[in-house]
């Protein structure tokens, strides 16, 4: 058993989900070793039987993933970053493909509707050419409109991209964005998900995803949104979490009091001071 099987198996017993997981494994000090030898005492006679069970399925399952070149990482591992598991909406286990380091770097959400329009399509591409370039690790979720500007941008200006999944790694959705996240994977960024190969996606799994996203990044800049639509949605929870949310000027949302002018490099270097006093 490793520390991919432990933890994939705990988060399939019930009660067992992300908070407990972490209270346990922060207990044993986020030590391997200990955390085996502590299941004795921490479960109960049906949860060991179920224990059994369920550890042949995840090792299954980690096969499963593997064949198809989709690796996993857990809270357990160095390359796991705190921000992920120290919030109230916690997540222990990511399958991923492409450079897992990126967790660990200073990264941006760039997100936005599906379909936005020229104007905010060129503004898009400044924003996110503009801190790419300065190192920042682009990050969202790989939709059609806004947050495949983002990735496309980050690509093509040589930087680095996360794109966080409502899917499996191998089930890319929107389809039409397969070719996009294997150019994201072959120029060195990453793809991660919470589900694994075969799983069915549903609507549950967009909020999902979107936790992710605002897990990973202190920042968080629109590039085009209405007050009615599903980014706003994820905005809502960023300001609640006390993230730092920027619309792209030229939008009137009521939820953002931070705009930038992409077309000033003050404002984008403003902007890059107020992340550095985060991150």
């Amino acid at each position: 058993m490793d520390t991919n099987s432990l933890i994939l198996t705990l988060l399939h017993l019930k009660g067992w989900g992300p908070k407990k997981i972490y209270s346990y494994v922060s207990a044993c000090s986020f030590n391997y070793d200990k955390c085996v030898s502590g299941l004795v005492a921490a479960l109960n006679d049906e949860e060991k039987i179920l224990f059994k069970q369920e550890l042949i399925n995840s090792k299954i399952t980690l096969k499963k993933n593997y064949d198809l070149q989709i690796y996993a990482c857990n809270i357990l591992d160095k390359s796991f970053p705190k921000k992920l598991y120290l919030s109230t909406d916690k997540c222990v286990f990511l399958y991923y493909k492409g450079d897992i380091n990126l967790l660990l770097r200073a990264s941006i959400s760039i997100i936005g509707t599906r379909k936005p329009n020229k104007e905010f399509i060129e503004k898009g591409i400044k924003v996110t050419s503009y801190y790419a370039k300065k190192g920042y690790v682009i990050v969202s979720g790989l939709a059609l409109g806004c947050d495949s500007i983002a990735h496309k941008t980050c690509v093509e200006v040589g930087g680095k991209t996360i794109a966080v999944l409502p899917s499996s790694c191998d089930n890319i959705q929107p389809s039409s964005n397969k070719i996009l996240a294997e150019q994201i994977v072959n120029s060195g960024g990453l793809l991660i998900s919470e589900y694994s190969t075969g799983t069915t996606i549903s609507k549950f799994n967009y909020p999902q995803r979107d936790r992710i996203q605002s897990l990973l990044s202190t920042t968080i800049i629109i590039i085009q949104a209405s007050n009615e639509s599903g980014t706003m949605i994820a905005t809502k929870k960023n300001i609640k979490d006390g993230k730092l949310v920027y619309a792209i000027e030229g939008n009137d949302l009521n939820l953002v009091n931070r705009y930038v002018d992409v077309d000033s490099i003050d404002e984008l270097e403003e902007v890059e001071k107020e992340i550095k006093k985060l991150d």
